[in-house]
């Protein structure tokens, strides 16, 4: 299934079957979580948000509480997106960055950049990082989109700081607030 729209129609016939009696939670959930989901382009983590509770309820290791908690929050989630009332999301750049001896990595480190409508925050265990990342901020035009921002800081991040050298980065959307049950 590689269309958005087909994944949340045969969702809402999985929660359909449920309402009627025809299905039991984890049934429900493993039908879910049994789509073949590779969509393309750019997803919602709305999406991932509801195909990460199918996951979870379909391995049935919840309690009665927290399955009907999780399937609640999975049927709310189609629900909202499929009426275009999407949950607000913000972009996270994360950079990693490591310390190495004789070609060996002895130590990383990261820095993380939130960006979330046109507010950034900065965040790293090395504060000389965290103040490099910050001197390079106002170099960026801040009325890009929050995702440009991101990814035209990260072709200007430090590459490197003290004895450590960027290895890696990405820059990807999350949801705002956690979603996991607590039940």
């Amino acid at each position: 299934m590689d269309s958005v729209a087909d994944f949340i129609r045969s969702c809402k016939e999985v929660i359909a079957e449920y309402a009627a009696g025809n299905l039991g939670v984890v049934d429900a959930a493993k039908k879910i979580d049994n789509y073949d989901i590779s969509f393309e382009g750019k997803v919602h983590p709305m999406i991932y948000k509801v195909t990460d509770l199918a996951f979870e309820l379909a391995e049935d290791y919840q309690s009665s509480d927290a399955l009907k908690t999780n399937w609640s929050l999975l049927v709310e989630t189609v629900k909202a997106y499929d009426s275009l009332d999407w949950e607000p999301t913000c972009w996270l750049l994360s950079a990693m960055y490591g310390k190495h001896q004789k070609s060996k990595l002895v130590h990383s480190l990261s820095v993380v950049v939130k960006r979330q409508n046109g507010k950034t925050i900065v965040d790293s265990g090395l504060e000389e990082l965290k103040k490099s990342v910050e001197n390079k901020l106002p170099k960026i035009n801040k009325e890009q989109t929050d995702e440009w921002y991101l990814r035209n800081l990260s072709a200007i991040l430090p590459k490197a700081e003290g004895h450590y050298k960027i290895m890696s980065w990405d820059v990807a959307e999350y949801l705002s607030k956690p979603w996991y049950s607590v039940v």
